[in-house]
């Protein structure tokens, strides 16, 4: 069965803060790695099956690939913001029906976009 937004949203919100990620750096040399210190998430107003969330993330360090060096870069330090969503996958015989996180750039109807914005500013997500 699968979960509403609403249950959805309330399981991702513990696993989600004070975890520690890693991006790819662009160049493909590296990987920044993040702590996430807020989260907002919004069900979109149209659909049931789609989850907007925004992150608040803490720069903590880049590790390189090819020697394993781990460094704090000084011009990345303080808050990036990540901005995407989830969906309910249609297709797959493991991922149907299941809650994923979707590989495209978010698309916002009507007010969505200018409401999550606020939400995630009066949740204290976005400073």
């Amino acid at each position: 069965m699968t979960k509403t937004a609403e249950e959805f949203i309330e399981s991702k919100i513990s696993s989600v803060i004070n975890s520690e990620v890693s991006i790819k750096d662009i160049s493909r040399t590296c990987k920044h790695y993040h702590k996430v210190v807020a989260v907002t998430y919004m069900k979109e107003s149209i659909n049931d099956e789609k989850v907007f969330e925004v992150q608040r993330r803490e720069y903590l360090k880049t590790v390189y690939d090819d020697d394993g060096r781990s460094e704090i870069i000084s011009n990345l330090k303080g808050d990036i913001y990540r901005i995407g969503y989830f969906m309910v996958a249609k297709i797959g015989e493991k991922r149907k029906g299941k809650w994923i996180w979707a590989q495209f750039t978010p698309m916002f109807w009507n007010d969505d976009l200018s409401n999550l914005m606020q939400k995630a500013k009066d949740e204290g997500t976005i400073l």
